[in-house]
């Protein structure tokens, strides 16, 4: 009896795995310490399961993970020549570990028949995140975080933003490539899209709209679709000006800022982001080959802007600034093709997939030009969380192709050219 449950072993802790992967996209939008729990969890049954020579293979052969792994350990290696003091270097190689769990996903996903659950654990957890937003927005009733104005729930503004961009933009390829829910559909992409532009202020969420958007168009619509999408957003964008408060003064406020930082008023209100920018960009530039060092970010601002100032921040919000004062030219140029081979393996999916797949990427891209998204927990959880899910051969992913070539994104731009 005891020898055939230690025989069962693996195979249990492999199946549990499986399932955890599935509650891990529900709880990482909602729950800090839920997400480190299943994990945690994931961590201890990937040992019993015994996967480890999978694993290594893994980081042998695909590049995705050797890519991950690569920048996590370049990180480590900067903390020789960090200026940061050992405290901040622990606590950024802290920020970056989901990294290290990439080709651990990929082992959990190899062959897996519960791939697809793990997309509606995600649309679940933005749908209850929706659903509170507007509970906390319209009522007295406060849930999750205390900001109701800014209509948040478990997540900061700018994640939540984030996030629900990502999942308006994923229920919108469902709704074209589905028949099944559609008028649920139609109602949460609705509810979803106002809530980023008109409940919410933030310009990251503006952002991703327009950016996802725009690929979204390009995808169904070929270039016609994007001129037309162009057309709509401007539309959406003057409607929404006048009508959302909110939309109002974040708009007004970027537009102010921008032009006091190009004139000579040394009034700092409002340009904040613009000066980190600034001053990270000549932090890069001063060490550009190897950076310096992990966690530095804060001891090299700190030179010029007093830690005491309403203006330092600990981190540049922007993941290729980040990366680059950290690692300098090295880290960056492994950034780079670790998003360029995200975007490579997309032509080898199924249509939906790679749709969705893309929407994930230009997420990333797009959201770290003006966050540092690795850094956030949700976000760059998430993202390591997408990274191996994509680009792991389920059972479904084999049955839907069929052993079929999918048409490739570069063949898609062709065709509508």
């Amino acid at each position: 009896m005891m020898s055939e449950f230690i025989k069962n072993t693996p195979e249990r802790s492999q199946r549990t795995n499986q399932w955890l992967a599935v509650a891990l996209p529900f709880v990482i939008p909602i729950s800090t310490s839920l997400t480190e729990i299943i994990i945690g969890a994931i961590l201890v049954c990937w040992l019993f399961s015994g996967q480890f020579k999978n694993t290594f293979g893994q980081l042998r052969s695909n590049r995705i993970a050797q890519l991950s792994i690569g920048l996590f350990a370049l990180l480590a290696i900067s903390s020789i020549w960090s200026t940061a003091d050992t405290a901040l270097i622990g606590k950024f190689l802290a920020k970056y570990r989901m990294l290290l769990y990439v080709p651990i996903y990929f082992v959990v996903f190899e062959r897996s028949d519960l791939k697809r659950q793990c997309q509606w654990g995600f649309y679940a957890a933005m749908t209850l995140t929706l659903v509170c937003s507007y509970i906390n927005f319209y009522t007295n009733i406060n849930i999750g975080r205390d900001d109701p104005l800014a209509a948040t729930v478990f997540r900061d503004r700018i994640t939540q933003n984030i996030l629900l961009s990502l999942f308006v933009y994923s229920l919108s390829v469902e709704f074209f490539e589905s028949s099944r829910h559609r008028w649920l559909m139609a109602v949460l992409i609705a509810a979803g899209l106002f809530n980023v532009i008109g409940m919410a202020s933030g310009r990251t969420g503006y952002l991703l709209v327009a950016s996802l958007a725009c690929l979204f168009a390009l995808q169904h619509f070929r270039w016609r679709g994007l001129a037309f999408a162009g057309a709509c957003l401007v539309s959406i964008g003057a409607v929404t000006y006048f009508v959302s408060p909110a939309f109002q003064l974040r708009i007004d406020e970027t537009v102010a800022g921008i032009q006091r930082f190009q004139s000579s008023d040394k009034d700092p209100r409002g340009q904040y982001r613009l000066r980190i920018y600034a001053q990270g960009v000549q932090t890069l530039l001063s060490n550009p080959v190897i950076g310096t060092g992990v966690g530095s970010w804060g001891t090299e601002l700190a030179r010029h802007i007093p830690k005491d100032s309403p203006f330092y921040f600990d981190d540049p919000h922007n993941e290729y600034l980040a990366i680059g004062i950290q690692t300098g030219g090295m880290g960056l140029g492994v950034f780079g093709a670790l998003l360029l081979m995200l975007w490579k393996r997309t032509a080898a999916m199924s249509s939906m997939d790679r749709k969705l797949a893309c929407g994930c990427l230009v997420t990333l891209c797009v959201g770290s030009l003006v966050n540092s998204l690795l850094m956030s927990f949700s976000l760059g959880h998430l993202f390591a969380y997408w990274a191996a899910y994509w680009y792991a051969p389920g059972i479904q992913d084999e049955e839907e192709l069929g052993g079929s070539q999918s048409v490739s994104v570069e063949s898609e731009l062709r065709q509508a050219a």
